[in-house]
């Protein structure tokens, strides 16, 4: 988090960290090409009620050596709560109404957001082009299910996966939403956004995704997993996880610290030294994700 009346962290600090330490993180191409977390600017959206308000826009962007079809299971809004712990649930309101290109769907979406668990309705539009050049979901607050109990009045934006000639990858993936708390006196979370890890959430959701990780727990194939071997599995996870971040970050971080300690320090790099905690970050990620396995094992168990 910046101090009061500090330029926010852009996107060419980004690049010149990620030059000046590639060989101690030693990035890959969605990493290198993340665009540095911007929730500051607020634009003008209409509600279901037609009243404007100022909406945050936060966006998340990166690009990948992955082909735009690969990143489908992310962009499709039922594999949310399988991409990532913090969605939790997707809830049909209606049939999915299928087009020319793609379809267009109604649902309840459940999310947790930093303190607070959020239902809204959302309509989205799903497309692909023939070609699988660009796939993308477009949503918005759905009116008719939008009533007194919604708590927000403006949710809307997109998520897409396309292929862009000339870019420092072929695909460029984007998440952008424009979020607006119904009630004013509501704590505006959505200005937390960037500080709480929005964008590298997109990040990682998306990968995980396209690699077929289910981090909501279950298995591809719907099977239940017994509680011993859940267990196994819980604590064998855990325990590759930190040996493997041990391991394998160990003569790096003795790098960084002879860098930081050496006669280059410069005091103004201790945001950058906060920035590092990230690596740990995505570890933990991960862990969280096997606790969220093993916790679906127990609710499978009890029904």
């Amino acid at each position: 988090m910046a101090a009061p009346g500090a330029p926010r962290l852009q996107p060419q600090h980004w690049h010149l960290w990620v030059q000046s330490t590639d060989d101690i993180f030693r990035f890959t191409t969605h990493e290198r090409t993340f665009e540095a977390c911007n929730d500051e600017q607020l634009v003008p959206k209409a509600t279901p009620d037609g009243e404007l308000v100022l909406s945050r826009l936060i966006i998340a962007q990166f690009w990948s050596d992955l082909t735009p079809a690969a990143f489908r299971p992310y962009v499709e809004p039922q594999n949310w709560p399988r991409c990532s712990p913090f969605w939790r649930a997707v809830r049909g309101l209606r049939p999915v109404v299928p087009t020319a290109d793609g379809y267009d769907w109604d649902f309840a979406e459940t999310v947790d957001i930093i303190t607070e668990t959020l239902t809204v309705p959302l309509h989205i539009g799903f497309r692909v082009l023939p070609d699988q050049s660009r796939v993308w979901t477009r949503f918005n607050l759905c009116r008719d299910f939008y009533d007194q109990t919604t708590e927000v009045d403006v949710d809307t934006g997109t998520i897409s996966a396309e292929a862009v000639p000339g870019g420092p990858a072929p695909t460029r993936v984007l998440a952008t939403k424009y979020l607006h708390w119904r009630d004013p006196s509501h704590p505006d979370l959505t200005a937390l956004a960037c500080d709480f890890g929005w964008c590298e959430l997109m990040e990682e959701m998306a990968y995980g995704c396209a690699q077929g990780f289910t981090a909501g727990g279950t298995a591809a194939d719907g099977a239940k997993t017994p509680i011993g071997a859940a267990i196994k599995q819980l604590v064998g996870a855990v325990t590759t996880e930190c040996q493997q971040d041990i391991s394998d970050n160990a003569p790096y971080l003795e790098k960084l610290i002879g860098r930081f300690t050496g006669s280059s320090w410069d005091a103004g790099w201790i945001n950058d030294l906060l920035d590092m905690g990230l690596v740990t970050v995505r570890h933990y990620g991960n862990i969280v994700s096997d606790v969220r396995s093993f916790a679906d094992s127990l609710r499978d168990a009890g029904d």
